[in-house]
């Protein structure tokens, strides 16, 4: 064999070797759980569906780009609530929220009104394997988040139900399930209240008729109601939203000082989580 080739495998044997015996670094690896968004705002509803174009409440997590922008057409890079998503971002399929995902780990998040201002901060832990749920509300324009993490755990002859309450009321309302207040469930819930999954007992694949009411209203008028076909080994949340008929009509807006009218507008809406 000729001398230079054999010179130049001897070489190259060395320089491999001389590699192999290095400590090598892997790259960090980014582990990644999912995470939705829910707008229960009546004051953040309005701002994307009275201001006409391009509307758009920016959801920046360790961004603070406020003053981010797309033109009309364009699909936003960003998660954000929009005339075409103004409930659920991403979406919801089916009552089902689809999950964004998202790098586990400690993480800021920046809610924008449709001008770029900052109307609310929060922090996210988001942990392996854990669905994080953000709800956002308002109490006459004053801006409220709420991070929810909770886990479910099936038990036999039961399904899961987490309450919601971003309705802005003082007074408290109490929730039936088919004409009774399940014993697990809170006797009465105000605006801000979250529970985690509660376990409802359910034998079988059943139609539940989900009913609101004023605590102690004698006249028993329903504020809103819903249905849920539950399962056993699945968890649900139930969200309740928007202004009653016994508030105000108007409320002056902390951050502009104008007025804004107040359409009633209260509902409970179904999550299906698991």
């Amino acid at each position: 064999m000729n001398k230079h080739i054999i010179n130049r495998i001897m070489l190259l044997c060395c320089c491999l070797v001389t590699a192999c015996s290095k400590d090598v670094t892997p790259p960090d690896v980014i582990t990644k759980s999912g995470i939705f968004f829910y707008n229960g705002s009546y004051a953040l509803s309005k701002q994307v569906f009275d201001n006409m174009g391009n509307s758009r409440n920016w959801l920046l997590i360790d961004n603070q780009d406020t003053a981010y922008q797309t033109i009309p057409s364009e699909i936003p890079a960003l998660p954000c609530f929009s005339r075409s998503n103004p409930e659920v971002y991403p979406a919801s399929r089916g009552g089902w929220p689809i999950l964004m995902p998202v790098a586990t780990g400690t993480h800021t998040l920046l809610l924008t009104d449709t001008s770029g201002l900052v109307i609310d901060k929060s922090s996210l832990n988001i942990t392996t394997d854990v669905q994080t749920a953000v709800f956002y509300g308002d109490y006459f324009g004053k801006y409220k988040s709420l991070v929810l993490t909770d886990t479910y755990v099936p038990l036999q002859g039961s399904a899961g139900i987490r309450l919601v309450n971003l309705s802005p009321s003082e007074h408290p309302v109490y929730i039936t399930i088919d004409k009774v207040i399940p014993a697990v469930l809170p006797a009465a819930t105000k605006y801000g209240d979250h529970t985690p999954f509660l376990q409802l007992p359910l034998s079988r694949q059943d139609t539940l008729n989900i009913k609101v009411y004023r605590e102690g209203d004698e006249s028993k008028e329903i504020l809103g109601r819903a249905q849920l076909t539950a399962m056993p080994g699945h968890a649900y949340t139930l969200v309740m939203t928007g202004y009653r008929t016994d508030g105000p009509t108007s409320y002056n807006d902390p951050r502009s000082g104008k007025t804004v009218m107040i359409q009633p507008n209260f509902q409970i809406t179904v999550l299906k989580n698991y």
